[in-house]
């Protein structure tokens, strides 16, 4: 196995981090977003955006992906650590 898919499982998965890696740092290290936002920056259907993100949480070295529950359902909180 690579490390690509070691740490992301998957390529989708390590260019959906490097987006939201990017664009938490465009915004000063803290965003909230939702999964169909992103679905459109990136070209893929929002359950699978929805898919990736928790399957990220807790797992990509230097950025917090947490589902946000005090603004919205389907938003999450994605950080800079």
């Amino acid at each position: 196995m690579n490390n690509c898919t070691s740490a992301y499982h998957s390529r989708t998965a390590e260019r959906l981090a490097q987006y939201l890696r990017a664009e938490a740092h465009r915004a000063g290290g803290t965003l909230y977003v939702r999964g169909e936002h992103v679905a459109d920056e990136i070209d893929l259907p929002p359950k699978r955006i929805t898919t990736l993100l928790s399957q990220l949480s807790g797992s990509v070295p230097g950025l917090e992906i947490t589902h946000s529950t005090s603004d919205s359902p389907t938003a999450w909180r994605i950080s800079t650590a």
